[in-house]
């Protein structure tokens, strides 16, 4: 599964194990039973362009979210320049992509 309502298919490996006992007295004899078991399922799909086709959608949803988180820290780089606000990217080297970012000629990146 690949976000909400895409299901890519795959190949897919089902293990599972049961067990049980029985017992039974009465008139003078005595019966009993274990029984254990298991079972192992493979399934690989069929159709062929199915699976390429999801997994190019998948891509570019990722893609696009990728997108979408670096537009969001852009936003949040300009926010800081234009509150003057000063990041120390040694100290958070995950904001170093503001110093690309200029709000009417100030960045949010402490100049070295």
């Amino acid at each position: 599964m690949f976000g909400p309502g895409i299901a890519c298919p795959t190949p897919e490996l089902g293990i599972g194990a049961f067990g049980g006992a029985n017992n039974a007295h009465g008139g003078g004899y005595s019966n009993g039973a274990n029984n254990y078991g298991a079972t192992i399922m493979f399934t690989t799909p069929i159709g062929g362009d199915v699976g390429k086709a999801c997994k190019e959608l998948a891509q570019e949803i990722t893609r696009q979210r990728q997108l979408d988180t670096s537009a969001g820290l852009i936003k949040q780089c300009a926010e800081f320049a234009r509150n003057g606000v000063t990041i120390d990217v040694e100290q958070f080297p995950e904001f170093s992509v503001c110093s690309a970012v200029t709000v009417n000629g100030r960045t949010a990146v402490a100049s070295n």
